[in-house]
């Protein structure tokens, strides 16, 4: 057989087989004869180049991913300092060891792109249950399809548990980076828009709901655009209400670049929201909403359904703060800052201006006409030339006269 390039034969007799790559670890190992190290230089070369090559020592090889989860779940998702992000990942990866016993068995050393290729086509092809399996408010009836964005989540969160598979116990890469397993591509943005009308008969069944603190939580939402959570966190103590200017400070507000990393942000208030806040009841000590959040959206739901207005989210209202202070001639940059969207990108997702709304936008901002006001919009030296052009050039006939007389 042919000498080979990075297979050499040692003194005693075994062949061994070298790969150096820029982006891998130095691969090397020991065969009797030459073809089997060949083969198996070749066959690590083409994972290499496929992008699904894993190189992962003892302790990786003998760790199953059930128990990386586990490990991860314990030291990281456990230590997360908001409820909202510790419990949701918590479940997420629970329900996987749950659905995918036969994957949490391999070795996260053998673990491949294709394995997890395999899961999310699977998973798009499942349908929702709710509740866990013969448990308290199991549905037997499945309710639609796995979402496209619930995969990438779950893909995610497991990218996140094979990263401390990386860092500890010696896998030479990530399988589930976003550039080996491919996310779903899909388009979440809600197009959702209340009329006045529909506007109007929502707060009418929440100013009706027994819970008295629903219509002031909706309708500060949605005339300051912020969060539910961050409404029902704010204290009397963060909330300054002056002559010249109202403001409040919000607390640990959403923070998606880093969730461990604790943030305040201050915003402003509108006079209509100080006047809801002047006459909320109760003592001005503690929190400004002495209601849950469970209470809230539980009752948020019923005055939904009374307003026959189903698909309308809480959430929705803070597309609806965006879109209306931006139709109403709002500065974009002072919207951004009032609702804290720190780029354009995430802002426009909040916006929701129909055909209609760019109509009138264009009437408002309409250029002048270049038929009706020419004068004033053409330069006075372009107006001497196109009056020079136009006219009869004077002399022309007596030149002509002249001209044939001679």
């Amino acid at each position: 057989m042919p000498k080979s390039l990075g297979v050499s034969q040692r003194r005693n007799g075994s062949w061994r087989a070298q790969i150096r790559r820029v982006g891998y670890p130095y691969q090397t190992k020991d065969f009797k004869t030459q073809r089997e190290a060949t083969i198996w230089k070749r066959s690590i070369e083409a994972q290499m180049d496929a992008g699904t090559f894993v190189s992962a020592t003892p302790a990786a090889r003998r760790m199953t991913f059930g128990q990386l989860i586990d490990v991860y779940i314990e030291t990281r998702s456990e230590k997360r300092r908001k409820l909202s992000s510790r419990l949701p990942e918590i479940s997420r990866l629970r329900a996987f060891q749950r659905r995918e016993p036969d994957l949490c068995e391999h070795a996260i050393g053998n673990l491949t792109a294709a394995h997890f290729e395999e899961y999310r086509e699977r998973r798009l092809t499942q349908k929702v249950m709710r509740g866990k399996p013969n448990g308290r408010g199991h549905s037997p009836l499945p309710t639609g399809f796995i979402k496209p964005n619930t995969v990438n989540k779950e893909l995610n969160t497991l990218r996140s548990a094979l990263s401390l598979g990386v860092k500890q116990y010696g896998l030479a890469r990530n399988v589930l980076s976003a550039d080996t397993v491919k996310r779903i591509a899909y388009n979440d943005e809600r197009q959702v828009r209340l009329s006045e009308e529909e506007m109007f008969s929502l707060l009418l069944e929440c100013a009706a709901s027994r819970n008295i603190w629903l219509a002031p939580v909706v309708e500060l939402c949605n005339d300051l655009g912020t969060r539910r959570s961050e409404i029902l966190s704010l204290r009397w103590e963060d909330v300054t209400i002056m002559p010249h200017g109202s403001t409040a400070l919000l607390r640990d507000t959403k923070n998606s670049s880093n969730p461990d990393l604790i943030r305040n942000e201050k915003i402003g208030l509108s006079p209509r929201s100080v006047e809801i806040l002047n006459n909320l009841p109760g003592e001005r000590v503690g929190f400004v909403i002495k209601s849950s959040v469970g209470a809230i959206d539980s009752a948020f739901k019923r005055a939904r359904l009374r307003a026959t207005l189903r698909s309308f989210r809480f959430h929705d209202t803070r597309h609806e703060f965006a879109t209306s202070r931006i139709e109403n001639g709002m500065p974009e940059m002072f919207v951004r800052l009032q609702g804290r969207w720190r780029d354009a990108r995430s802002f426009l997702r909040y916006v929701t201006a129909d055909a209609v709304a760019l109509s009138k936008q264009l009437a408002i901002h309409e250029r002048p006409s270049s038929a009706t006001n020419l004068g004033a919009a053409v330069p006075m030296a372009v107006q001497v030339r196109a009056i020079e052009l136009t006219s009869p050039i004077v002399g022309a006939d007596s030149d002509l006269e002249n001209s044939q007389v001679d």
